[in-house]
Parts: structure tokens; C-alpha cells; sequence
């Protein structure tokens, strides 16, 4: 098997996760919102990598329930999009914005699917602008 492969299955990952991400995260902003009621919030991480040479990421984490119709969800979805943060402080900033609110958006045909952030994140046209770099490969069997 060529190894060039691997690549160009890797690059369709990227590139269907970012899309993915976008779609979820454009259409996020009109569903219909809920209360939500935190189970708990949390920051995780470290600010120095195990390794002690380069940067870990913090994370923001959240766990919530929410109602639809009298049935009982739980989510954990900040926003659509990469789950790390570059700083403490950015961590504990989008975890306030996620908080603060209350509310949840939910996905009228599939209620179990929701967010905190609606909205499209910048780092999904990342991903999928890498996911197109590992398709370069594909370029010398095109001729």
C-alpha cells in the first residue's frame, strides 16, 4: 500500500470534522434554547507540558443537564469547536461566557445534540486548511 495514503485519509478526516464543525456551528445559532442546570464546571490541565519543554493546554469543562419536552439531557459541549485553550485565562474566560447564561442550544431533530457557544470557530477553517495540506500528496498521481 502506498504510504501517500495515509495521508490523503487523514486529510478527508480533517477536512469532514471541520465541515462538520462549521454546518453544526452556523445552524447552532437559530435552534431553540433551553435552561440549562450546571452539574459542574471545571478547569483542567497544566500550563507546563509533561515533557517540561513545551506548552500543555488547559482545558474548560462543563457538565450540564437540560429539558426538552420533559425529557432529561446532558451535555458537556462548550462550542463547536477545539476543545483546548492556550491559557489559563482563557480557559477560565470562556468558561464564564459559557456559564453565564444559562441557556443551552439544542438540535430540534436530534435534542441530545446541544451547545453552550453557538456560532462558527475560527479553528475549524484551520482544520480544514490542514486537512487540504495533507492532500498534497494526491497531486503527483493527478498528472
Amino acid at each position: 500500500m502506498n504510504p501517500a495514503w495515509i495521508f490523503i485519509v487523514i486529510g478527508i478526516m480533517l477536512i469532514s470534522i471541520g465541515f462538520l464543525r462549521i454546518i453544526f456551528g452556523y445552524f447552532s445559532g437559530s435552534w431553540p434554547k433551553t435552561t440549562a442546570e450546571f452539574l459542574s464546571t471545571s478547569i483542567e490541565g497544566s500550563t507546563v507540558a509533561p515533557d517540561g519543554k513545551g506548552r500543555a493546554y488547559i482545558l474548560a469543562k462543563v457538565e450540564y443537564v437540560y429539558y426538552v419536552h420533559g425529557t432529561r439531557y446532558m451535555g458537556r459541549r462548550i462550542s463547536f469547536g477545539i476543545r483546548h485553550n492556550a491559557s489559563d485565562r482563557e480557559a477560565r474566560s470562556e468558561l464564564v461566557d459559557a456559564t453565564k447564561e444559562r441557556q443551552v442550544y439544542y438540535c430540534p431533530p436530534l435534542p441530545s445534540l446541544s451547545v453552550l457557544i453557538p456560532g462558527i470557530r475560527t479553528e475549524n477553517v484551520v482544520l480544514i486548511l490542514v486537512g487540504i495540506l495533507f492532500l498534497f500528496p494526491l497531486l503527483r498521481y493527478l498528472d
